[in-house]
């Protein structure tokens, strides 16, 4: 199911890879080739899909490089952005043998993002009191989905006040020229003003 299965269903005629991380692009020949860690794709024209950040971080090796003008486009694409640096970095304390809290707490002094600080606190607290990440993870996503849930509702309850100026002077003239209209032309005709 999902996007995937409406891919392959879409071009079922193409060989479609998903989920599948590309380490080089080498366009120098006929053929575009691509190479993954599932082996090496060549063909005529291949369609390659990453994140912004993926294109940041300098993970994908181009063949011929990349003009200069393309790669500053990338480092200013939106997702671009050095948090994604960050967590890497944090994951390689970890791996390294710093322990989790320590990591996480060197991440929220490099980084000034309050959701990230309340989320790093709670998984803190879950690792100290031997609760289940998974539990953590799902309760923050909950609360992730209720707080988009509240400001969808605030924004739903500014619309009226928003849509009264725009109805005032724009719709209800108009109502009133057409309703009001014709009955004021009838009365010019009779001679009743």
């Amino acid at each position: 199911g999902g996007l995937g299965a409406f891919v392959r269903r879409l071009h079922a005629d193409a060989p479609v890879r998903l989920n599948c991380p590309v380490t080089i692009i080498d366009a120098l020949g006929r053929d575009v080739r691509v190479t993954t860690p599932d082996g090496t794709v060549q063909a005529k024209a291949v369609v390659v899909t990453v994140s912004t950040g993926v294109l940041a971080s300098n993970k994908i090796e181009f063949s011929p490089p990349l003009p200069d003008a393309k790669k500053a486009a990338v480092a200013d694409l939106p997702g671009a952005l050095p948090f994604g640096d960050e967590l890497g970095r944090t994951l390689q304390d970890i791996r390294l043998g710093v322990p989790r809290t320590q990591a996480l707490h060197s991440l929220l002094d490099r980084t000034d993002v309050q959701e990230l600080r309340l989320f790093v606190r709670a998984l803190v607290q879950a690792e100290r009191s031997g609760i289940p990440i998974a539990r953590v993870l799902q309760v923050q996503s909950d609360e992730v989905r209720e707080k988009r849930r509240q400001a969808a509702e605030e924004r739903a309850m500014r619309l009226p006040v928003m849509l009264i100026m725009p109805l005032v002077l724009c719709i209800l003239p108009s109502l009133f020229t057409v309703i009001m209209g014709p009955a004021v032309l009838r009365m010019i005709r009779e001679g009743a003003v």
